[in-house]
């Protein structure tokens, strides 16, 4: 790709990049949030057609207006956001992406049945066919995305933010698949901001920065420090210490059941405490009951079973933040807006003071960072780690008793997850109060990544077939609690099934 250029609006997003790839490689593709990774990568796979472009696919000169030139010149790409259907089944959006292989009006059921038995053998990423989407998590519809593109068998594979919302030994398997494919002759492309990743994996590293090419390397001339410093143009990993000790119960859960829409137990004699100035980490594969409890821990559902005592005011960040966080048709202003509906300062009986909260939110985006042309852009213009920043904005705002937070930081550079950890940090204490009334909120930080949870959490638990397995942090290792996510228990581990307590 040689003179790659593109404009939205008034706002450059690539300005004369260029980009080469070979088979057979593992190439990282890195930068901060709004560097224009992802509109490059959606230029090559047809999705975005370019200001100005030069694109060559095995040497021949190659036009890629849409996404069905891509498929006939080899390409494919996950997505960071999800193109599936949720009210068909995994099997039908498997079908649907590799339809051309069908006969006519037929879809190759059969066919992408058995192949995807074999990705499974060869993979280990597993998802029951016959559930229909908009039923599976965040992670699993991640599996989805990733067994249509297998299913392809493209030349080139473009994977954007694949591994946000995967357990660590599911990151491991797909990384031993790039490795696999790339020795089978293929082209990698990995997007990602987590930069341990990178390193392990890559063969090559290309970063950008405000739409330009700005380094071009290899793991072993780098380290994470170095593409940090490159990506931000400054060091990162300031202290986060608290100052604090944890005070009253905040939140508090006792024998809390629930039950999924076919009768099943998704919560099993859970019981939990989070106090104020804490932070809770409850780490899990994705489907063992993590979306009932942040939906009862927010106050979106009524627990089946036991009882729940939570206070009043509760931000919550979702996984999906397309879905259950963001309205992508609203501009930046809206979409804080509908966290500002209860506050009295920026209401007038029930007409909302739009010039108020104009102004907040202008001095929201300054702050959070959030890259966009005004207060007034829509959210779905806005790069993923940007629509994610207005979420945080917003839901940080409204935390003054408790933060729910579920993969808070996917999609973040390393400058932006570090202010968000800083402004975590600094809701457990409050220093508008005396030090007599002690810190403000609580937190529970439900995530996939580890070494957020090890870096932060006070308190670890391990969420497995809808119980929580609290792990001593003292004792453990990333090892060990990877291996508890994937199994529930290990022959040398006490099972105190009174507090569903591992230690």
């Amino acid at each position: 790709m040689e003179k790659v250029s593109k404009k939205f609006g008034g706002k450059s997003a690539l300005d004369d990049v260029g980009f080469t790839s070979f088979p057979g490689e593992v190439h990282s593709l890195v930068g901060e949030n709004g560097a224009g990774k992802t509109t490059l990568m959606r230029v090559l796979s047809g999705l975005v057609v370019p200001d100005s472009a030069n694109i060559r696919i095995r040497g021949e000169e190659t036009t890629i207006a849409t996404p069905m030139d891509a498929r006939g010149a080899g390409v494919g790409m996950v997505h960071q956001n999800f193109l599936l259907i949720p009210a068909h089944t995994v099997l039908e959006n498997l079908c649907l992406g590799n339809r051309f292989v069908g006969q006519g009006h037929v879809l190759p059921y059969g066919d992408v049945r058995q192949k995807l038995q074999e990705l499974r053998d060869k993979t280990g990423l597993w998802v029951e066919e016959d559930r229909f989407v908009e039923d599976l998590s965040i992670g699993e519809r991640q599996k989805v995305e990733i067994l249509k593109l297998l299913l392809r068998e493209p030349e080139i594979l473009i994977f954007d933010e694949p591994t946000s919302v995967l357990a660590p030994q599911e990151v491991a398997n797909l990384m031993s698949i790039f490795r696999r494919l790339a020795l089978d002759g293929k082209t990698v492309i990995f997007i990602t901001h987590k930069l341990n990743e990178v390193i392990e994996a890559s063969d090559r590293i290309t970063v950008l920065k405000q739409g330009k090419v700005v380094c071009r390397t290899i793991p072993e001339a780098t380290d994470v420090q170095g593409l940090s410093k490159v990506m931000i143009g400054e060091d990162v990993g300031a202290s986060l210490a608290k100052t604090q000790a944890p005070g009253s119960t905040v939140v508090r859960l006792t024998s809390t059941k629930a039950i999924g829409v076919h009768g099943e137990e998704k919560l099993v004699d859970v019981n939990l405490v989070v106090r104020r100035g804490e932070v809770v980490g409850i780490a899990g594969v994705e489907g063992n009951g993590q979306q009932e409890l942040v939906e009862i821990l927010s106050g979106l559902r009524r627990p089946d079973g036991g009882t729940v005592s939570l206070p009043r005011q509760i931000g919550f960040i979702p996984d999906d933040r397309g879905g259950k966080a963001l309205i992508g048709s609203f501009n930046i202003s809206e979409n804080v807006a509908l966290g500002l509906v209860g506050d009295s300062r920026f209401r007038w009986g029930p007409a909302m003071l739009w010039s108020k909260i104009n102004q907040y939110v202008k001095d929201l985006i300054v702050r959070y960072g959030i890259r966009a042309e005004s207060y007034q852009q829509k959210v779905d213009e806005l790069s993923g780690g940007n629509q994610q920043k207005v979420v945080l904005a917003r839901e940080l705002k409204r935390s003054k008793d408790l933060l729910v937070a579920r993969n808070p930081t996917q999609g973040l550079d390393v400058k932006a997850s570090e202010f968000f950890y800083q402004q975590m940090m600094e809701l457990l204490v409050d220093g508008s109060r005396s030090e007599s009334t002690g810190p403000r909120a609580g937190v529970v930080l439900i995530s996939s990544d580890l070494e957020e949870i090890l870096s932060f959490a006070d308190e670890i638990y391990v969420i497995y077939n809808g119980e929580l397995l609290k792990v001593n942090k003292a004792d453990v290792s990333r090892e060990f609690i990877g291996r508890l996510m994937l199994t529930g228990r290990r022959t040398d581990v006490l099972s105190v099934k009174s507090d569903h307590c591992y230690d």
